[in-house]
């Protein structure tokens, strides 16, 4: 099990670690944990699918961008889609929407807690992809919801599970 490290918010906005970043929770530094290729590769195919939308669409889309979701609370989705080009270096205006990709070592009551906060932070749309299950969730009011899509219809967009999962 890994240490908990305890550190001032300030230390946190000025460390950089070199195997990736972590996500600082009320003073706790967090640790995510090391995706799969298979997660690496959703997360490429989001990229480059928002990408394509991003001058037409005013859409943004970020990976692993340190975001300040809360008084004390430092999230990176995997991918955090914004209206235009965030202003600040560590985003505190909420995200349009964001993606977490589950890896086989996540726990789900930390990712829950982790996708209550999007909403709180008043993210539109937050979406939770399985890879093993080859399943996408949307997550709204009344928790997770299997959908075949992530659809953003006031763009008229819509990602199909096929582009996101294809068949092994």
């Amino acid at each position: 099990m890994a240490t908990k490290v305890i550190m001032p918010v300030e230390e946190y906005l000025h460390t950089s670690w070199p195997d990736g970043d972590r996500e600082f929770i009320h003073g706790e530094v967090v640790e995510k944990p090391m995706p799969p290729k298979s997660h690496a590769k959703i997360q490429k195919a989001l990229l480059l699918l928002f990408s394509r939308w991003e001058a037409s669409k005013g859409l943004c889309a970020l990976p692993e961008l340190r975001c300040a979701v809360a008084p004390g609370v430092y999230r990176l989705p995997d991918v955090a889609v914004f209206q235009g080009e965030p202003d600040e270096e560590i985003p505190s205006a909420p995200a349009y929407a964001a993606i977490e990709i589950l890896s086989p070592d996540d726990r789900m009551a930390a990712v829950l807690a982790k996708l209550h906060e999007y909403r709180e932070w008043g993210v539109a749309h937050i979406w939770l992809i399985d890879p093993d299950a080859r399943r996408i969730y949307e997550f709204g009011s009344d928790g997770l919801r299997e959908t075949g899509a992530l659809l953003m219809p006031e763009h008229g967009l819509s990602i199909p599970a096929a582009d996101l999962l294809p068949e092994a």
